[in-house]
């Protein structure tokens, strides 16, 4: 009776750690997601004030905000 409790045991030990390995995953993806967005915005206004041309204080401090923003590889 033994063995058999092991082998039921085993593939539910394997099903909850998949499950677990795929929230995981899941919640990886919606943070990236996120930073992915906040990329394309900080491109996109980038891209604004280069072709505006302007060279405003506040055109200055956006730029500096954003390149000063958290490295991308930190959180890797």
């Amino acid at each position: 009776m033994r063995l058999y409790s092991a082998l039921v045991r085993r593939p539910r030990n394997r099903l909850r750690n998949g499950k677990k390995r795929i929230d995981d995953l899941r919640k990886e993806n919606a943070a990236l997601k996120v930073k992915i967005e906040q990329g394309e915005k900080h491109i996109s206004t980038l891209r604004d004030l280069i072709i505006s041309g302007e060279k405003t204080e506040d055109g200055h401090r956006i730029i500096q905000e954003i390149l000063a923003g958290p490295d991308p590889d930190d959180n890797d």
